[in-house]
Order: C-alpha cells, then structure tokens, then sequence
C-alpha cells in the first residue's frame, strides 16, 4: 500500500494555484463569490419548475405530513442483505476518505463483518425515515481537468 502512496507523491506535480472565477460578464469574483458561483452550479436550489412527475408525487405525499405519517410503504420494502452486498461491491477502495475519515476499504470490512447489525441499522433508519445528517455530508474538491490551467473546466468530486 505504501509504495502507491510514494508513488503518487512522487509523481505529484504540485498543486495549481488558486485562480479566482470570473462571472457570465467577465467581471473577475472574489473568494466568496467564486464559492457561491460553485455552489450555484454544482447544487442549485431545489424548484418545483424542474419537477418530474416522481418528485410531483413526491412532493405531494410529504407535503404537510408529521413524520409519523411518512413512515414506510409498500413502495418502500426494507433493504435486503443482497442489495447491501451489491452496494459494497460498487464502492471504489481507492476514493479518498470522507468528512469521518473512513475510507471505502474499512466501510466494507466493517460492514461485512456484521452484516446482520448494519442492515438493522439501515431497515430502521427507512422506518423511521431518518437517517443522519453526519451520512449524507460530503467534502466536495473541485479538480481541474487534465491540461487545463485553471478553474474554468471543473469537475466537482465529492468524496
């Protein structure tokens, strides 16, 4: 493992220098406005002008409800052992870790080491319709694409 790790290191060519973002009018951004551009263009708010017909629906079966009445439906059958084991299987070992510093490796040797307990975990979560903010945060670094020499081709990788 480690001789990958020096290896990448030793291959590194450096990181670029920040370069800031200039806006649909030329008009060079700061800081702040290039995050907010970043943001905009990466997660744009939530509109009901995008809607397919699923979020319609979904939209109206949550609008107005307590939580207790978006408990599961036939629509919502509780994760099965062979869906997990096709999700771990999908995971990419070499991602870099997220905000907990777990990377994709130790997930899976942790998951499949209590198959059983992780799946409760998971089946109650959608029960309850819940599940953690901590797992649905993600560190997003904005990587330039190959041969570019700034920021302006981006490809957002969350991680």
């Amino acid at each position: 493992m480690w001789d990958k790790v020096y290896r990448v290191i030793r291959n590194k060519k450096g990181r670029l220098p920040d370069t800031l973002l200039r806006n649909s009018e030329g008009k060079t951004l700061s800081p702040h406005e290039s995050a907010k551009l970043l943001a905009n263009t990466f997660y744009p708010d939530d509109s009901v002008s995008t809607d397919m017909p699923f979020h319609i629906r979904t939209r109206e079966r949550i609008e107005d409800k307590p939580v207790e009445d978006l408990r599961l439906s036939e629509d919502d059958p509780p994760f099965t052992r062979v869906e997990l084991k096709a999700v771990l299987r999908e995971l990419n070992p070499k991602k870099a870790p997220g905000p907990d510093g777990l990377t994709a490796d130790i997930c899976i040797a942790a998951i499949e080491s209590e198959m059983e307990v992780f799946l409760a975990i998971a089946n109650k979560c959608l029960e309850l319709a819940y599940f953690p903010t901590h797992w649905k945060t993600a560190h997003v670094v904005i990587i330039p694409k190959p041969g570019k020499e700034d920021y302006t081709s981006l490809n957002p990788t969350g991680r």
